[in-house]
């Protein structure tokens, strides 16, 4: 007989529940309906409508579609951001007097995969990409 992971999870203690979220990497299922949880930690990434290649330009990233709550016991630890599978940067938050937000400016000469991850110490990590285009 074989179990699906919701009925795994079914008489699992919340402890047990969250011990899933650093199970590996936490991606939102759909973009377009995020969950409560999804929409509190998948990163929000913004572009320019226009990137040229060769240009800088300004990648915005905030943690949560509204910003994730930032509280002593529960809060965004870092940012991580690829071009692809190629790391670009880190960005480190405390647990008091910041917001799970920054802006970077990069330079794409082709197009590329924006990744983002971040890290909530509570509900593990989080990622979202978006393919950015260049003129």
């Amino acid at each position: 007989m074989t179990l699906d992971s919701q009925t795994l999870r079914l008489g699992r203690t919340e402890a047990q529940q969250e011990q899933d979220f650093f199970a590996g990497i936490n991606r939102p299922k759909d973009m377009n309906n995020l969950t409560g949880l999804e929409a509190k930690h998948v990163p929000k990434l913004l572009l320019p409508p226009t990137i040229s290649a060769g240009q800088p330009f300004a990648l915005k990233v905030q943690v949560g579609q509204s910003m994730h709550p930032i509280e002593r016991q529960h809060y965004i630890e870092w940012v991580e951001v690829f071009l692809g599978e190629v790391w670009i940067a880190q960005v480190f938050f405390s647990a008091v007097r910041t917001q799970p937000k920054t802006e970077l400016s990069l330079i794409l000469t082709e197009p590329a995969t924006i990744r983002v991850q971040a890290m909530c110490n509570i509900h593990g990590m989080w990622e979202h990409a978006v393919e950015a285009s260049v003129s």
